[in-house]
């Protein structure tokens, strides 16, 4: 049943995210928004094929908007990192997760929750891999 809601939802937010596109542009941050929930929608739905693409999108707009170190910016690339792992490119999601882990350390300090929260990811995917 959840699916079928997912599936209502995602025609929706696709329009929503070429309205504001239109409206906004590509990189204001509502149509990023809009971009991030048309992800998420895909990959709750298991389309993580579809929703990888879509990530990456997300991850290089916020990095050119509001710099590659900026915690919206870590948290985007996250997300594409975890979704690539998904579609079986481990090796290369680990390495984006070691980059996010490396910059929040340096912005963010070691210990702040957001430097965990990629720390934690960073040890799912190794446990993943089995390294």
């Amino acid at each position: 049943k959840q699916q079928g809601q997912w599936g209502r939802a995602l025609p929706m937010a696709q329009h929503v995210l070429q309205a504001r596109a239109q409206v906004m542009g590509a990189e204001h941050p509502a149509t990023l928004k809009s971009l991030e929930l048309v992800a998420d929608l895909l990959e709750l739905m298991g389309r993580h094929a579809d929703a990888a693409p879509l990530l990456q999108t997300l991850s290089d707009a916020r990095a050119r908007v509001l710099g590659p170190d900026h915690p919206d910016a870590l948290d985007a690339r996250a997300l594409w990192a975890m979704s690539i792992a998904k579609t079986g490119r481990l090796p290369e999601a680990t390495s984006i997760i070691q980059g996010t882990v490396a910059a929040a350390t340096k912005v963010l300090g070691p210990n702040h929750p957001d430097t965990r929260r990629h720390l934690q990811k960073q040890v799912v995917l190794l446990a993943q891999s089995g390294d």
